[in-house]
């Protein structure tokens, strides 16, 4: 036969161990959130720049157009590299502002260029 005492015990042991989990389980999950935002931020800073500089590539076949006497890009058109994206969103005919964006992902950057 189980003394009464002990029972009481029993009960409130097992209350005071869930309360413990409940505790370390918030503890842990206040670890990793930030761990996560650090990670979808470094992800971001990467996309980012990779069309940075899918944007200055553009700026530089629109330059190579003008300067060098290459075949030039139309409005519109787009070229896909490596998973990133050119388009030529303006193009002036002799002067004027030609815009370039790149796109990575998410990330997107424009790039506007002065022709004189």
């Amino acid at each position: 036969m189980a003394r009464k005492g002990y029972e009481s015990r029993r009960g409130s042991v097992l209350a005071v161990l869930i309360v413990v989990l409940v505790l370390m389980a918030m503890v842990v999950a206040g670890v990793v959130r930030p761990l996560r935002d650090e990670a979808s931020l470094a992800v971001m800073r990467v996309e980012t720049l990779r069309a940075f500089y899918a944007a200055e590539s553009g700026a530089f076949v629109v330059t190579q157009g003008y300067v060098g006497g290459c075949e030039m890009p139309t409005e519109g058109s787009e070229v896909e590299m490596l998973g990133q994206r050119v388009v030529f969103t303006q193009i002036p005919d002799s002067g004027g502002v030609a815009v370039v964006e790149g796109e990575s992902g998410d990330a997107t950057r424009r790039i506007e260029l002065v022709i004189e």
